[in-house]
């Protein structure tokens, strides 16, 4: 029985057995390590995807219709095995980061300094980590590699809530940081902005929908909002509640609203806009289908995408401020990526299509939990603003 050096569940070991039967059920390890050396020129790296399913995947810059037609004979379980193309073999990724390595001339520049190096299979560059995205280290570190597959991301420690997710002002839009002061509660509520939404016309009413739970208790309002300390409004309307149909809430704006969603970026760059069109229709949802959440809680950078696994769950959550600290939510959707501290009511959408789909709500390591938008809106009558907006 092999071991993973942490302790598991028997669920989670069954889950991590199954993500790796793929490589362990190869018929001889050194059949596939000696197959894929005779390959390195081509060979372009091997990595799990959660994303689809943990299957394993191993990418090659060429031939990869004969290279996956014999592969599969190396493995057990081959329907649980991607070969795939990639633009870059993992020799000459090792070789740059290698070059990187041994040449860093400009290790610290300002305040700024680089803290670690890696080979990033996935996205097919190398990673530079540095602490934090000043700008004459990030031009010594272009100037010098100008033409090579770097990328350059800030460590997790400078990616503080009041640099990144917190950062963006008005107009409001999805995937922000916001919070409140509750004074009842003696303490600060943090959260993401979900959608904007809008209600009647001549004039229309705008909110910022978040989760229910961030308001403090069962159908909790009047608590005051902002979000980099610009003030946002008061929450008005909070549909959580026990066997409630979604963990929602409605925060009143009055500034100039976004039809985006802003997520800051996981490398050194310009923050990240995606425009939403519209919304999800009522049990429209389909299991497999892509989403993605932006979520400000410390970790979450840039946006995060699988596949939804499940749909109209009900599951009961811990709450410490509700009476008998539980609340049974009703109609949540699963997904097999992890969230964070602070990503309650955070965008759930389709980057590639810009639906939006619901709202963050509950998660752990491995999972996240979202009401779907039909239900967080229909409660309200509000519908998710779709209105073409400058980007801001």
């Amino acid at each position: 029985m092999p071991t993973y050096g942490v302790a598991l569940s028997k669920q989670e070991l069954a889950e991590v057995q199954f993500e790796v039967g793929p490589l362990e059920s190869a018929q001889r390890a050194d059949s596939l390590k000696a197959y894929l050396a005779a390959h390195k020129n081509t060979f372009a790296g091997l990595y799990l995807d959660h994303t689809r399913g943990g299957r394993t995947v191993i990418r090659f810059t060429r031939d990869v219709d004969a290279r996956r037609l014999e592969l599969r004979h190396l493995f057990k379980l081959p329907d649980r095995l991607i070969v795939e193309a990639a633009p870059t073999s993992y020799a000459d990724l090792e070789s740059l980061k290698d070059s990187i390595v041994q040449n860093m001339i400009a290790r610290r520049v300002g305040t700024a300094e680089i803290i670690g190096v890696g080979v990033d299979v996935p996205n097919d560059v190398v990673f530079v980590t540095v602490t934090n995205c000043e700008t004459d280290l990030l031009a010594a570190i272009s100037q010098r590699y100008a033409a090579k597959t770097v990328s350059v991301r800030a460590g997790e420690m400078s990616r503080a809530l009041g640099q990144f997710q917190y950062r963006d002002a008005p107009p409001f839009k999805g995937g922000q940081f916001i919070e409140s002061f509750l004074v009842q509660l003696g303490f600060v509520y943090s959260c993401t902005a979900g959608f904007v939404v809008q209600k009647g016309s001549l004039p229309t009413q705008y909110y910022v929908l978040t989760a229910g739970h961030c308001g403090g208790g069962w159908g909790a309002t009047g608590s005051a909002w902002d979000q980099a300390g610009f003030a946002m409004g008061q929450m008005t309307n909070n549909n959580y509640h026990n066997n409630t149909s979604a963990d929602a809430s409605l925060i009143s704006i009055s500034a100039t609203p976004s039809n985006h969603v802003f997520a800051a970026p996981c490398t050194c760059g310009p923050d990240l806009q995606y425009s939403i069109s519209s919304q999800e229709g009522q049990d429209a949802d389909n299991v497999g289908e892509l989403v993605c959440l932006s979520g400000s809680g410390v970790g979450s950078l840039g946006i995060t995408c699988g596949n939804l696994q499940a749909k109209n769950l009900t599951m009961t959550l811990t709450d410490p401020d509700v009476p008998g600290g539980q609340t049974t939510v009703n109609w949540l959707r699963q997904l097999g990526f992890g969230a964070h501290s602070g990503d309650s009511g955070g965008s759930m959408f389709n980057n590639q299509t810009g639906v939006a789909q619901g709202t963050a709500t509950a998660g752990n390591s491995s999972q996240t939990f979202y009401n779907h938008i039909f239900d967080d809106t229909n409660g309200f009558g509000v519908t998710v603003d779709t209105t073409p907006s400058a980007v801001g």
